[in-house]
């Protein structure tokens, strides 16, 4: 793994990197299986591990998966460790794994022996432990039923027809209980499970939806899928604050599950769309961020509607919100890596701001709401599993504000400071189209970069004032309160955190900065 590489993955969502990690083609085993051949190298320290094969396989209960597992070891050099020793456990599901224990081979690859899958039809789950250094590589896996066998000749000539399946019972696995804002539609999507007596998925059951609280829903009948699960999309909650119900009757079983939300009061959203410093958090003047957005790296992304931490722009912005003004908040964590086309960080895959997916760009998909919800397209690899569905966005109102805080990375990806106030120009220009008060959207002025400096960042920050001074939208002047010289140099070391690649804020700057923002909103617009 080359320096630049190693640098990227040290630093986050902060920086691109030239090409992707890729795990090395693994050596050829010996002939047991789950043993990895190893070389004697000097004494290297693990500091990560990823999957290299054999994830998400499946195969009939009570029978082994096609191929073993295998995962990759490396250092902080991102090369592969050998002489690591593995181990290979069953966490959900049951079965066994032969040669649970392993050591990674001179590239640092260790692979299990056969993972023959327990009787539990559906998920499997297997943890691999890096022993004595708390790593773990999750491995799923899915198990088939066993085919039902075609069942004997009726003896009688004329067999008396077989009962119709009936649905026992149906259960809400999903999105049940959440917040939404009286008189729009839920935020996250309802799913429910519907089963036989045996406690089989039930497939193809209709399933009516009626609203209540003066509510509605679209489609009003849905249809079990293979696995015996509904989705509920299209429920608009009625005006009234408070608890609402939506009642789902399965047609063909008697079972009748109620679905509550808790409609929070009309209020302000917000969307924070920034560089690392806004998709991360970092308590006091700590080095390692303490918090990501939905949309971040994949081992360390919270769910889609978890709280924002008290250490993110976001989760700040909403606790001055609150305790200055009674309508609810909602602040939207869409962060991102620059303002032009193209990956954000090529390790990662993350799309800048003018990025186009099926049609839509970033911005449009994460701060208007266009082609909602928007699939960002991140190409699938160890950072990004899938690409990521922005479930949190929305369409803005009058009520509603956009934060941007993006540019430094766009020195190191070549971008001219020209080019980056063209890209903040489009997106000022695109906020207003479609009739969105031009002082709701903010831009921030920007800090020094740690490296790749050319001396273009006051000049950039210069633009960005006028800028803002042309179009009436607000700006943050970041680059006064951190720098000496328009952002330059920094005033004080002690309001930076820098590892050499990112200039990380301490947790003072993001205060500052939600302080503003608060501010900003409570001046422009009464909330209703």
């Amino acid at each position: 793994m080359s320096k630049n590489l190693l640098a990227c993955l040290i630093a986050g969502f902060g920086l691109a990197c030239a090409s992707s990690p890729t795990a090395p083609e693994e050596e050829a085993p010996d002939s047991s299986p789950g043993i990895s051949t190893t070389t004697a190298v000097p004494p290297k320290t693990p500091k990560s591990a990823g999957v290299q094969g054999g994830n998400t396989q499946s195969a009939t209960v009570a029978t082994a998966l096609p191929n073993v597992l295998s995962i990759w070891v490396v250092d902080e050099a991102g090369k592969g460790i050998p002489g690591v020793p593995v181990t290979f456990a069953i966490t959900v599901g049951g079965g066994q794994i032969e040669s649970a224990k392993a050591t990674t081979n001179s590239v640092g690859i260790a692979s299990s022996g056969k993972w023959i899958l327990g009787a539990v039809v559906g998920a499997q789950l297997v943890t691999v432990t890096v022993d004595g250094r708390g790593i773990t590589v999750p491995f799923a896996a899915t198990g088939l039923a066993v085919p039902t066998p075609a069942p004997a000749p009726a003896p009688a000539p004329t067999p008396a027809p077989a009962p119709a399946p009936v649905a026992s019972s149906a259960a809400l696995t999903g999105g049940n209980n959440q917040a939404a804002t009286a008189g729009r539609g839920i935020r996250s999507d309802i799913t429910m499970r519907v089963v036989d007596a045996s406690g089989n998925a039930f497939p193809n059951a209709t399933i009516t939806l009626a609203a209540g609280n003066g509510g509605s829903v679209s489609p009003s009948s849905i249809v079990t899928n293979s696995s015996g699960v509904a989705i509920i999309r299209g429920w608009t909650l009625g005006p009234a604050t408070g608890a609402q119900t939506l009642s789902a009757r399965v047609v063909t079983g008697p079972v009748n599950p109620t679905i509550t939300v808790s409609a929070i009061a009309t209020g302000v959203r917000i969307v924070t769309f920034g560089d690392s410093n806004t998709d991360q958090g970092y308590a006091g003047g700590a080095t390692a961020a303490s918090a990501f957005s939905y949309i971040s790296f994949a081992q360390f992304r919270p769910t889609a509607f978890a709280a924002n931490s008290s250490t993110q722009v976001a989760g700040k912005i909403e606790t001055r919100w609150t305790t200055r003004y009674s309508p609810a908040i909602i602040a939207v964590n869409h962060a991102i890596g620059g303002t032009t086309t193209g990956a954000g960080r090529t390790m990662n895959g993350s799309p800048n701001a003018m990025t186009v997916v099926n049609g839509v760009t970033r911005f449009e998909g994460e701060v208007l709401g266009m082609g909602n919800p928007w699939n960002g397209g991140e190409p699938v690899n160890w950072l990004y599993s899938s690409a990521i569905v922005r479930t949190r966005s929305f369409v803005p109102t009058v009520n509603d504000f956009v934060y941007v805080s993006m540019g430094t990375n766009d020195e190191y990806y070549g971008i001219s400071a020209a080019q980056t106030l063209a890209n903040i120009t489009s997106m000022i220009d695109r906020w207003i189209a479609k009739g969105l008060p031009a002082d709701h959207f903010m831009v921030t002025t920007l800090a020094p970069s740690p490296v790749f400096v050319s001396g273009s960042m006051p000049a950039l920050n210069a633009g960005i004032r006028a800028l803002a001074t042309s179009k009436g939208v607000r700006v943050i002047d970041l680059a006064s309160y951190v720098s000496p010289d328009n952002g330059l140099t920094w005033r004080s070391q002690g309001l930076v955190i820098q590892d050499g690649v990112n200039a990380h804020y301490v947790e003072s700057v993001r205060d500052w900065i939600a302080d503003q923002v608060a501010t900003i909103m409570g001046e422009v617009t009464v909330p209703r």
